[in-house]
């Protein structure tokens, strides 16, 4: 009998430290995770004042850095957001134009991806607020997990007395050659455009086809990612992307010295290879695919550097 009793009480051990171990492994997933998502935007005015609300999955702590911004010469703004994707699903549209009496504000969304630390590209999404009406712009406080609220203060303009204009004759325009530095910002500009023209063009696939190429010089290092992509994590990365995910290629690359891992992805793939990093341990780089770099039935190429352990 108590023997009986000694074997109860290790098996409800047992299932009580299994149950803690689930719930660490599901937290920690849930705070690191390291972009935020919009799924809707609309307009209130309950408080008196424009209020734009943007729902959705949300880092506050991130979202404290957002870049709120004039255009030069208008009554619209840009509010920049790093690290912030929209939801294509919750929120497929990239215009939208919202209501609230006389005021009529049309909001842009423009997703693009920049150049960050490290040259490591960003992700970040543009949100382009238009409004006939003068507004000041600025961030309520607090940023919760799920709303970001942005206020929007009307201007009162007050009459300026009219002063008498004096003619200015024009300073003559000195042209100078551009500096090395100016020509590294315009081809900078350039291939943004570039990648912008390609998300222009996005839709959401179906399916997500991946090679798996061991680039490291040790042994087994592409198959042991396909079973831990292909087998421990399928079912979350196709929960988490809403797509199935085949694994066509696993391989050694010609060249068995690279030192850093680095993914390529089509341009409609940046939010998969984004997911995929995530998984995978260590740093990886992220690079648009370039046509000549393209292979069919290929979505995403993963090179296993020797910094992959």
């Amino acid at each position: 009998m108590t023997r009986l009793s000694m074997h109860r009480i290790l098996l409800l051990t047992i299932i009580i430290a299994n149950f803690y171990w689930v719930s660490s492994i599901f937290a920690r997933s849930a705070t690191d995770m390291p972009w935020s998502t919009i799924e809707d935007i609309s307009m209130s005015s309950k408080t008196g004042q424009l209020v734009l609300q943007i729902k959705g999955k949300l880092n506050p702590e991130q979202l404290d850095d957002i870049n709120i911004e004039q255009v030069e010469g208008s009554s619209n703004f840009r509010i920049s957001m790093p690290k912030v994707l929209v939801d294509p699903e919750k929120q497929p549209q990239t215009v939208i134009e919202l209501k609230d009496g006389s005021s009529v504000i049309t909001v842009n969304i423009d997703e693009k991806i920049i150049e960050g630390e490290a040259d490591e590209p960003v992700f970040v999404t543009d949100l382009m607020i238009k409004t006939d009406t003068k507004f000041k712009v600025e961030t309520q406080k607090p940023i919760t997990s799920s709303i970001m609220k942005i206020a929007l203060k009307p201007i009162v303009e007050e009459p300026q007395k009219k002063e008498e204009v004096k003619k200015v004759a024009p300073k003559p325009v000195d042209i100078k050659e551009p500096t090395f530095e100016q020509k590294k910002e315009v081809a900078k500009t350039m291939a943004k455009e570039s990648v912008e023209e390609i998300l222009k063009h996005y839709h959401k696939p179906s399916i997500m086809q991946v090679s798996i190429l061991n680039a490291s010089g040790f042994q087994k290092r592409a198959y042991q990612l396909s079973v831990f992509l292909g087998t421990l994590k399928r079912e979350y990365i196709e929960e988490s992307l809403g797509m199935k995910m085949e694994i066509v290629n696993i391989s050694n690359a010609q060249n068995m010295n690279h030192l850093h891992s680095t993914i390529y992805f089509r341009g409609n793939y940046l939010k998969s290879a984004l997911l995929l990093a995530k998984l995978i341990k260590g740093d990886q780089k992220l690079v648009p695919m370039r046509s000549q770099q393209e292979k069919m039935g290929v979505d995403i190429e993963i090179y296993l550097g020797r910094d992959y352990k």
